[in-house]
């Protein structure tokens, strides 16, 4: 690989280019395993005398399973290390890039249940607290289990768009088969909108089911729900 590196103030910047592979890497309770194939990074960075890393940019191609570019602060001498993180998935391969790379994030939020297969794009901010501030994601094709919430979607196709405050643009998603709880949804799509955190069902949902219809409306799904006993999912059937 390459690496150059100049005095910078209370610390050092850096820039280097290499191939890893094998082992881990890890900063507090994050923790990412390297795959036995060669992963390519790039990365410019600062390190602080007291420890601390700001990645102005990182690059990384795991190939066929994490395609990134990302920028974030850590300090890794701190249990939950990640500061803040901005992170532009261009691809990932599910599950391996979700076990390579997300597991301890996901287990911080409580979504340590998280499964998902197939193919995604993604975009996430998480803010200085490392709570997830905004994420975004497109798919042509994406099973997903999160048994906290009791979501479980097969052959998801399209995306979604939340952030924790503000409104986002509303965004389609449709599916293969669902179930919400206890409630089976049938093949369908619809449209969902951020607002304040809560993703806002758009209209109503109707799918054909057990010889007549199901029809959900002012159906509210809450993702991060900070408190243990808080409703992620209200809806009137």
């Amino acid at each position: 690989g390459q690496l150059q590196a100049r005095p910078l103030g209370d610390g050092w910047q850096v820039a280097a280019g290499t191939r890893l592979s094998g082992g881990v890497l890890g900063a507090g309770a994050l923790r990412i395993a390297l795959p036995p194939d060669p992963v390519d990074a790039a990365v410019n960075l600062v390190l602080h005398d007291d420890g601390r890393l700001e990645v102005e940019r990182l690059a990384w191609r795991d190939a066929g399973t994490l395609e990134l570019e990302a920028a974030f602060e850590l300090q890794p001498t701190e249990l939950a290390p990640l500061r803040r993180l901005h992170a532009k998935v261009a691809s990932a391969t599910m599950p391996q890039a979700l076990a390579r790379y997300a597991s301890g994030l996901l287990a911080q939020q409580g979504l340590a249940g998280l499964a998902l297969k197939g193919e995604l794009a993604a975009e996430m901010d998480v803010g200085e607290d490392g709570v997830v501030r905004q994420l975004a994601f497109h798919t042509d094709g994406l099973d997903l289990r999160e048994p906290a919430s009791g979501i479980a979607f097969e052959g998801l196709r399209g995306g979604l768009d939340w952030a924790e405050t503000g409104e986002r643009p509303a965004t389609a998603l449709g599916w293969k088969t669902g179930r919400v709880g206890d409630v089976v949804v049938p093949a369908t799509s619809a449209r969902w909108q951020s607002r304040a955190g809560a993703l806002h069902l758009v209209g109503d949902l109707r799918a054909p089911m057990l010889g007549g219809e199901l029809r959900l409306s002012n159906t509210v799904l809450v993702p991060l729900a900070q408190a243990p006993d808080a409703d992620r999912i209200v809806s009137d059937f």
